[in-house]
């Protein structure tokens, strides 16, 4: 996490933060359940010398994951080539696309950048 920022008056690394959020068909709330998750995820990973900030929030609400658009998504990976975050908040990774493709180019570029990604929800298989 190279890219993090010091806070000058409480001296702790903040860690940029996205989170994205996605609903395959648009329901009422579900979005706003996860970015909440999210956010509450930031308090239990900061640390006294880690400040973990949600600096921007992502979201397709009615967008499949296997196919078709997702302008949320693909912005959030224009904004992680660009530097502008260190790790990727989800409330569940199958929302960040349940295409095989996808979920591979996904692993690819945050490690080639280095970004950690953070799943407020552990799925079935304990991951």
């Amino acid at each position: 996490m190279t890219n993090m920022n010091e806070n000058i008056a409480t001296g702790r690394q903040v860690v940029r933060c996205y989170v994205y959020a996605s609903a395959a068909q648009s329901r009422p709330g579900v979005i706003e359940q996860q970015v909440q998750e999210c956010r509450a995820l930031t308090d239990g990973l900061s640390t006294a010398s880690l400040d973990y900030r949600v600096v921007q929030v992502f979201q397709d609400d009615g967008a499949s994951g296997w196919s078709g658009p997702r302008p949320g998504y693909e912005q959030m990976v224009a904004g992680l080539e660009r530097g502008d975050a260190d790790a990727v908040l989800v409330s569940r990774e199958d929302r960040l696309g349940r295409n095989p493709a996808t979920q591979q180019s996904y692993r690819e570029l945050t490690e080639r950048l280095g970004i950690t990604t953070y799943c407020a929800q552990v799925d079935r298989t304990g991951r």
